[in-house]
């Protein structure tokens, strides 16, 4: 019997929607226990707030968590005093990610992006919010634009929620996307089974890699014109909101128990 790999986005792909989500999570719950999935998250949200959602948001019990937009790699057993998985921070080293060099480079940019709260920055992440609704994309134009040299070091990735943008700035090719990959490959968990799903921007790289998944009825319109490039067969158009459309989308992939 396969496993399956079910990997999901917290914000506005599972939350959103209560009801449903404590049924996506009692249908979840039964194929743990009978090692039919797994469940991971992928998600931007730090570490501590993941924990805050299983405490208090009903989040479903994961069996892996990465978190920070793929620079932090969580495995059992799950608790504050947990730390990153080491190697894939070794790995972030290789890009010669220099923090002080993102603020120095974007510093005249203070009256139009915001730091975000200090949980959200890292040894190997630099988050802002822009603070501008009426040009957002222009001013993530410009953030990226600044981050081009040296080729490869900084990667900049935008979520949006609602009139809010925030921006990632990470170290070259690291995202939910290549953090996934490199995590089923070191535990051995079979890429063809695996489903993800998302809403934002920074769900785009798990597509990118090639995962078959599900984007969620409410999810950011870019997102939807960005996956048409993408073949029919690899994912799913929910048409469904929140934790409602991942039941629906999991009942599309043929995940045992999802079509009842």
């Amino acid at each position: 019997m396969s496993t399956w790999n079910l990997v999901f986005d917290i914000d506005f792909t599972l939350t959103g929607d209560l009801p449903s989500l404590r049924k996506l999570g009692q249908k979840l719950q039964r194929l743990q226990q009978v090692g039919q999935v797994r469940v991971l998250f992928c998600t931007g949200r730090p570490y501590p707030d993941v924990l805050h959602g299983l405490k208090h948001e009903e989040l479903p019990q994961p069996d892996a968590i990465i978190a920070q937009t793929g620079v932090e790699l969580y495995l059992p057993p799950f608790g504050g005093f947990s730390t990153p998985l080491l190697d894939w921070q070794l790995q972030l080293e290789k890009f010669g990610f220099y923090a002080e060099e993102v603020h120095q480079r974007l510093i005249d940019l203070n009256d139009v992006i915001s730091l975000e709260a200090a949980n959200c920055q890292t040894p190997y992440k630099v988050s802002y919010a822009i603070m501008d609704p009426k040009q957002p994309l222009e001013w993530l134009a410009e953030i990226s634009r600044r981050m081009v040299e040296p080729v490869g070091r900084y990667q900049v990735i935008c979520a949006a929620f609602g009139e809010s943008y925030y921006v990632d700035i990470l170290p070259g090719m690291v995202n939910k996307g290549k953090a996934l990959r490199y995590l089923l490959e070191l535990l051995k968990w079979q890429e063809a089974n695996t489903i993800v799903a998302g809403d934002s921007g920074n769900d785009q790289s798990m597509f990118d890699e090639g995962f078959r998944g599900i984007l969620v009825g409410n999810a950011r319109p870019e997102v939807k014109e960005y996956l048409q490039k993408f073949p029919a067969e690899q994912f799913y158009q929910a048409q469904q909101n929140y934790a409602k459309g991942v039941l629906e989308g999991m009942a599309h992939w043929q995940v045992p128990t999802f079509d009842d």
